[in-house]
């Protein structure tokens, strides 16, 4: 007896520990016990079977495993009362064990939902088969409840039955809510009215894979901790920031919940990270944003928003760290998310949000493509692919067909048009797999045929319908796209090929020769050759419209090269550009020309543009045969621009711009020569384009990394290049290694010491 007393005394010891979980409230003895078989069984549910098998599967489980034997199903199942305690205690375990520091009644409340039809059969298969869904709803309300305190019970909008009239009009107050008629459930949004159940249509319905209500609960959690009330009080952002990015992934993480109103919570997570990621200052210039516009609900438009950011922009209370395209990057992002979650409330006038990505002195456009994506569903791009191209403007294409024609009328081209046609053509593309190429050209080629001369139709009418003309290019392009890949990389002997050879050969039309560049252009992006190869590639190819083409580069090749990309601008300094091409086509009086590099002192694109001009015009020498100095322009240069150039780009600048006219010295790596290449002349291209960023970077008020390297603090060219640049970096090594830096730097000081 004393040697089992003396082993039990050894495995105590040994343990040394033993955990005793403790929970009050419990109503059922042993529930602790039933919470472990509960568990087992959810871990051990075969889930690649069908839904409503496995929930018959855990449930035959728990009946027949069930610490309480019979009575489980015949007392306790039977007898809603014993039930409500019976499911309660497994709730108030599970808080425990996931230390979830919410109160069981508003769990309770959540989960049980009295007003559902469920039976306590259909309640008790959920416990079993959505275990770790239910964790993941309670950790994501208990986040929620670190910032909402006791407020987090007023997500728990009760649903409602509609069936009698007296209950409208319905006016829901700053909360989501739901309400069934003829056991349809509709999900009625913030702030809305609701004269008469005539008025509950279609966009009302509420569909959710999940639990409707536990959806419902979610929304309504994300309108609150968005709410003036709870942001206003930040004073912490890394950890109010911390709080939010986990309800966000913890709720993009759920399965059977789509949770529609989550951009709103992510736009504020990109504000405050944004903020913290620019400022010296965050919680200031967050309270700023909140006084001026959060709290006072000013961010309800594009212009406001677009004001809001412009205002983030010219703050002086940036990190030192940080470059200016880095600031405009991370703004232009947050803009981005701001416009997408104005969008979502507001689609009705989605051309607000066309207007501020179409304005020109922005660069939006480069981060759009998240609303391009919904723009994709608004539009619903899948008609375009359905309809071969051919729309008809109505609904939602309407009131995009009424701002291109606003827009057009004032004779320019928007950038939304670009954005619009390319998305359309990426969309059009992924719905078609290599393997069925050949069957799409065949089965669409009457629609080609008939899209080409639909397009040239209405290019050639004054007042055309624009929407069309977008969606007849992007067919088109998606079209000639798939018979360029069956052209070069499978080389199709379908005898739809031969039809589009005749089409293209016998059709003359603008926009057919447009058609036909760009199935050339495929042609060399998917096989990765030159123009030259694919001449050679396509020599003994029985493809009549191509060899027309092919022998008239020939000929133009003979005279003047023009196999290579010359530096060419985007969106930004596209205007600039035309302005000064056409300046030099129709120049009558040197003072316009005077006019203009003032212009360039303050206006780095117009600089750039201005510079680009003369890289374009060297490109002379290499491109015409035997082409010799136009000395007049180069006087001209000299003697009359001269004070002017200087003044405004300083004598490195002026120095560029004339060694350009003049096709550098004999000894300089630039001079061009009739034996180059084009890839020597390309090389040389893209180190005078680069150079000229340099330079043009000079005519700006502010003092950037960029310009520094070139100019003083002034803005004035260095006496001496080689100690200037001593001062701005090791070249050759990498700035953001700083441990190579520091070490580099110690060896120079070192040896300028002896």
């Amino acid at each position: 007896m004393l040697s089992d007393i003396s082993k039990q005394t050894t495995r105590l010891i040994l343990n040394e520990y033993i955990e005793i979980p403790f929970i009050f409230d419990l109503r059922f003895p042993c529930s602790m016990k039933e919470f472990e078989i509960i568990q087992n069984i959810h871990n051990n549910l075969p889930y690649g079977d069908a839904d409503m098998t496995i929930k018959d599967q855990a449930y035959a489980k728990l009946k027949e495993n069930s610490f309480y034997k019979n009575y489980f199903e015949d007392a306790i199942i039977n007898n809603e009362y014993l039930f409500e305690q019976y499911y309660r205690d497994q709730l108030t375990i599970l808080l425990v064990d996931c230390k979830i520091q919410l109160d069981i009644e508003f769990v309770f409340s959540l989960v049980y939902n009295r007003n559902s039809m469920k039976t306590p059969t259909d309640r008790i298969k959920y416990y079993l088969v959505y275990h770790d869904e239910l964790k993941q709803l309670l950790k994501i309300l208990n986040y929620g409840f670190e910032v909402l305190k006791d407020d987090i019970n007023k997500t728990l909008i009760d649903t409602e039955n509609a069936l009698n009239p007296n209950y409208f009009p319905l006016k829901t107050n700053d909360y989501y809510k739901l309400i069934t008629v003829d056991n349809v459930i509709y999900q009625i949004p913030p702030n809305t009215v609701i004269d008469n159940a005539e008025g509950l249509s279609e966009k009302f319905l509420f569909e959710c894979d999940g639990e409707p209500f536990v959806e419902n609960c979610l929304m309504n959690l994300i309108e609150l901790i968005t709410t003036p009330k709870y942001i206003q009080v930040i004073n912490n952002i890394q950890n109010i920031l911390m709080i939010y990015a986990r309800i966000s992934l913890e709720i993009s993480n759920l399965r059977r919940y789509t949770v529609d109103n989550l951009e709103k919570l992510k736009a504020i997570i990109n504000l405050l990270t944004s903020i913290l990621a620019l400022y010296d200052e965050p919680p200031k210039v967050f309270q700023m944003i909140m006084t001026d516009y959060i709290t006072s609900n000013r961010l309800n438009t594009c212009a406001n928003i677009d004001a809001c950011i412009t205002r983030l922009k010219i703050s002086k209370n940036f990190k030192s760290v940080l470059e200016k395209n880095t600031i405009n990057k991370i703004l232009s992002k947050l803009e981005i998310e701001l416009l997408k979650n104005w969008l979502y409330d507001n689609n009705d006038n989605y051309v607000d949000v066309l207007q501020i990505l179409d304005n020109s002195n922005n660069d939006l456009w480069k981060y759009s493509a998240k609303i391009l994506a919904y723009f994709e569903r608004m539009l619903g791009f899948e008609i375009i692919r359905t309809n071969h191209g051919q729309i008809t403007v109505d609904g939602p294409y309407a009131q995009l067909e009424q701002y291109l024609a606003r827009v057009n009328m004032s004779q320019r081209k928007t950038k939304i048009e670009h954005l619009l046609s390319n998305r359309i053509h990426s969309y059009l593309k992924q719905t078609i797999g290599k393997e069925n190429i050949e069957n799409s050209l065949n089965n669409d080629y009457k629609y080609f045929e008939d899209n080409l001369i639909e397009l040239q139709s209405l290019l050639n009418q004054q007042q055309r319908s624009h929407v069309k003309v977008i969606c007849l290019i992007s067919w088109l392009k998606y079209y000639a796209e798939m018979y360029s890949f069956a052209l070069i990389m499978t080389q199709s002997q379908h005898d739809v090929m031969r039809q589009i050879d005749r089409l293209l050969l016998n059709n003359e039309s603008k926009v057919c020769s447009s058609v036909k560049i760009f199935i050339i252009k495929q042609m060399i992006y998917f096989h990765n050759i030159s123009l030259e190869e694919l001449k050679q590639t396509l020599s003994n190819r029985n493809i009549a419209w191509i060899k027309p083409i092919l022998l008239q580069q020939s000929d133009i090749h003979e005279k003047e090269r023009n196999n290579f990309i010359l530096p060419t601008t985007l969106f930004e300094c596209k205007n600039e550009c035309i302005h000064i091409n056409q300046l030099f086509k129709q120049l009558k009086d040197i003072n316009q020309l005077e006019n203009l590099i003032r212009k360039c002192q303050t206006d780095k694109n117009l600089a750039y543009s201005f510079y680009l001009w003369f890289i374009r015009y060297y490109r002379r020498f290499y491109t015409i045969k035997n082409v010799s100095m136009d000395i007049s322009f180069v006087q001209l240069i000299e003697n009359q621009l001269q004070h002017q150039l200087i003044s405004t780009f300083e004598v490195i600048g002026y120095q560029f711009i004339l060694q350009l006219c003049k096709n550098f010295d004999n000894q300089s790596y630039f001079q061009l020569k009739a034996d180059m290449t084009d890839n020597d002349m390309h090389l040389r291209l893209v180190a005078l384009n680069i150079f000229a960023l340099y330079l043009a970077s000079k005519c700006t008020t502010n003092s950037t990394y960029m310009n520094s390297l070139l100019f003083d603090v002034n803005g004035k060219m260095p006496k001496d290049y080689s100690q200037h640049l001593m001062t701005r970096c090791l070249v050759g090594l990498q700035p953001n290694n700083n441990h190579i830096v520091i070490q580099m730097q110690r060896v120079k000081n070192e040896v300028q010491k002896d």
